[in-house]
């Protein structure tokens, strides 16, 4: 059996703004990492604001059978990450128990994973990647998601090219990925 070793990743990151396929049903760990990476090159990314509502949230991520959504607080200024573990797990219970708020007030700001939590590796890493790497760094890092920049020569703020969410991987290998819970 091949060993996988865990890439290197980068510095959290304050900010990111998005760059301007449809991935493989399945997928095995000698694949290029490329192929469950959601590619913001060939694929628009689902946005919604930091003031965007719970409600709205969980309509957008079951509307659009996904995991994952982006949060924006400029058009194109990633600030972090919401998942539907995030909208429909323990998260918005122990808000709404710790704030004594409604839960229908409840806010994209208040769910996210800002993005200077969220696992960065450099686009050009992950272009020699293979699958098994992903999941080896996801693994060591017990990390549900991660994202891959590009650093610009005209921009201050790195490029998003593209994210890996745990669920997504899980569903193209068909297997359980070695437990990265946080």
């Amino acid at each position: 059996m091949t060993q996988y070793n865990p890439l290197k990743t980068l510095p959290y990151i304050e900010s990111t703004s998005i760059s301007s396929s449809t991935a493989p049903l399945l997928v095995h760990d000698d694949d290029p990492a490329i192929d469950i990476m959601t590619d913001l090159q060939t694929m628009q990314a689902l946005r919604i604001k930091m003031s965007d509502t719970i409600d709205t949230i969980g309509y957008e991520l079951q509307s659009h059978d996904v995991h994952a959504l982006l949060v924006v607080k400029e058009e194109q200024t990633v600030v972090g990450i919401v998942t539907s573990e995030d909208v429909f797990g323990e998260k918005p219970i122990t808000i709404t128990q710790e704030s004594r708020m409604p839960r229908n007030t409840i806010t994209a700001k208040m769910l996210m994973t800002p993005i200077e939590q969220i696992l960065t590796f450099n686009i050009s890493d992950i272009l020699s990647a293979r699958v098994g790497n992903i999941v080896a760094t996801l693994a060591e890092n017990k990390a549900l998601y991660a994202i891959a920049i590009s650093n610009s020569e005209s921009s201050e703020i790195p490029a998003l090219e593209g994210f890996f969410n745990y669920m997504q991987i899980r569903k193209q290998r068909h297997t359980d990925l070695t437990s990265p819970t946080p």
